[in-house]
């Protein structure tokens, strides 16, 4: 008769485990706290103008240092864009780029920039730019330094950014500001 074996882990496959359980619920916790951002600052306030997208905007920023679930907050701002009758402010999506931080998601070589480095976060921007492109809102320089200093030169925003400065440099030479 053989007997009963207990099945023993070694100890760095529990600490491996532990790891893997605390990661999952930071990201369960994280995404329920943008969830509940959101909710308190774009669907339960009263007066819906612009200052108080702006605060709201502002609100995150101040919030946290490495500004954890930029992305998933500014979906959930782009969504509430036209409740609040800003869709076509350029200086709330200029506000809204800039939450994203600064000089984190440029890639650092080639092979980095060639596989589309930090997909979620270039998808974000792009999504911001064909909003504004849908809304007639041109960019300005200031969209594109912030675009650049946000994912680099290499990247799918800037050249979606740069594909709208001339389109809007030929059909459009009217509006033409100086772009970049």
């Amino acid at each position: 008769m053989i007997g009963k074996r207990s099945l023993r882990t070694c100890p760095c496959l529990m600490e491996k485990m532990d790891q893997e359980e605390f990661q999952k619920n930071t990201l369960i916790k994280q995404t329920r706290d943008t969830k509940l951002a959101s909710k308190e600052l774009f669907e339960d306030v009263k007066a819906k103008n612009k200052k108080t997208f702006k605060g709201a905007l502002e609100i995150f920023k101040n919030r946290d240092i490495r500004r954890r679930g930029a992305v998933e907050f500014i979906e959930a701002a782009r969504k509430h864009m036209k409740e609040f009758g800003v869709e076509k402010d350029l200086d709330v999506y200029k506000s809204l780029i800039d939450i994203m931080p600064k000089d984190v998601y440029i890639p650092e070589n080639r092979i980095q920039s060639g596989f589309y480095h930090y997909p979620k976060q270039q998808e974000c921007l792009l999504d911001v730019l064909v909003q504004m492109s849908e809304h007639k809102v041109t960019p300005d320089r200031e969209t594109g330094d912030l675009i650049l200093s946000i994912t680099g030169l290499d990247s799918a925003p800037m050249r979606y950014l740069f594909f709208l400065i001339q389109f809007y440099f030929i059909f459009h030479k009217n509006r033409w500001t100086g772009l970049l």
